[in-house]
């Protein structure tokens, strides 16, 4: 799975245009998935920072999407895309 667009790994879930870009562009390098438990997580690298409330909504549409309890994105930055502005996101 590693490799692939999380619009790819995600492909029962239709997203809607201003999650697309996001996940179009999101490699994942990443997956976790416990079935017992009903859990999924990746790890994905992007190029740009995604405002924490895009990645949560992102996460709750691809848990309904799938029907498990909890969906988690970990999203990997370049180190250079960390500034003084991104601290509201942490």
């Amino acid at each position: 799975m590693a490799g692939k667009s999380l619009l790819e790994l995600f492909e029962k879930y239709t997203p809607k245009s201003s999650e697309r870009g996001i996940l179009e562009r999101a490699v994942c390098c990443g997956t976790r998935v416990e079935r017992e438990l009903r859990i999924i997580e990746t790890t994905a690298t992007l190029p740009f920072v995604v405002p924490k409330k895009d990645l949560y909504a992102i996460e709750e549409s691809v848990k309904a999407a799938y029907q498990v309890k909890k969906v988690r994105n970990f999203p990997k930055y370049d180190a250079a895309l960390y500034d003084d502005s991104y601290f509201g996101e942490i």
